[in-house]
């Protein structure tokens, strides 16, 4: 009898976890949506783009936690609206694009664009970034994909790696420390052919989602960061930063450098009331 109470126990605290994780999933979802539609009223409403400061920050706190927090729902659901639109308007072309230059997807790219143009590159990486994590590289694996299926000869590099996380900076909601996951960089991203990150090394690993269907999505090496390729080798626990992008040195420590770029990150994102919580 106690053995069934235990279990009773902790199936309700799973539950009760199951349920709060959903509503804050929910809620950030929900913010999501209204703030870009919100900053996309704000453009189209006023002349030469004369949105308050106020606004600007706010939209740059929701958009990273989304990017953070709940990165693959929203991708899911920008997809689902994509696909609704096709199926309901493809019969209608005036409908179909003006539904599509409402839709989700549309509204994002308009908002990125825009904040692309008012904040710095690091700032703009760093917002779309879904994880930033110190990793080793286990394996490599490289393949050749035809660009077009009809033209099987004319084909394109892939570069595939597992890599084991070894601390964050970002993207905590979605690995653990310890994780092994699949990254993946195309050849023909890279600004220097001798970029290369070689087995049983660690470095800093900027990643971001790439959907490829609803329920199926890869993980890519951000590689576009001011001639850096993305390529942030770490020896002896001192992080190379060649372009010194990240604005903290060319070399630097890597405790402090995480400690650093995290109090960056909270005075440029994250929200004041959890930068103030124990």
């Amino acid at each position: 009898m106690k053995l069934i109470r235990i279990f009773f126990v902790f199936f309700l605290l799973t539950i009760n976890s199951f349920y709060s994780q959903s509503k804050n999933e929910n809620n950030l979802l929900n913010e999501f949506k209204k703030t870009i539609i919100e900053y996309n009223e704000e453009l189209t409403s006023k002349e030469n783009y004369n949105l308050s400061t106020t606004q600007i920050k706010t939209t740059l706190k929701t958009l990273y936690q989304t990017y953070e927090c709940i990165p693959i729902i929203i991708e899911q659901v920008i997809t689902r609206d994509q696909l609704r639109i096709k199926e309901e308007y493809q019969n209608n072309d005036e409908l179909y694009y003006e539904k599509v230059n409402k839709s989700l997807g549309i509204l994002r790219r308009n908002v990125l664009d825009d904040l692309q143009k008012r904040i710095s590159p690091l700032d703009y990486h760093l917002l779309k970034t879904n994880i930033v994590a110190k990793a080793k590289v286990l394996s490599k694996e490289i393949e050749y994909k035809p660009y077009v299926i009809e033209i099987p000869d004319f084909k394109f590099q892939i570069t595939r790696c597992k890599i084991q996380v070894e601390d964050i900076i970002k993207g905590s909601k979605e690995i653990k420390i310890g994780d092994i996951i699949e990254v993946f960089y195309r050849e023909a991203w890279l600004d220097n052919a001798e970029t290369e990150w070689i087995s049983n090394n660690s470095y800093l690993f900027n990643l971001r989602y790439n959907m490829r269907d609803i329920n199926d999505f890869s993980i890519a090496i951000v590689t576009g960061l001011e001639n850096t390729d993305g390529y942030f080798p770490i020896v002896d626990n001192v992080l190379h930063d060649s372009r010194n992008f990240f604005k903290l040195g060319k070399t630097i420590n890597w405790t402090k450098f995480k400690n650093d770029l995290t109090k960056y990150i909270i005075s440029k994102f994250v929200k004041e009331e959890k930068a103030n919580e124990k």
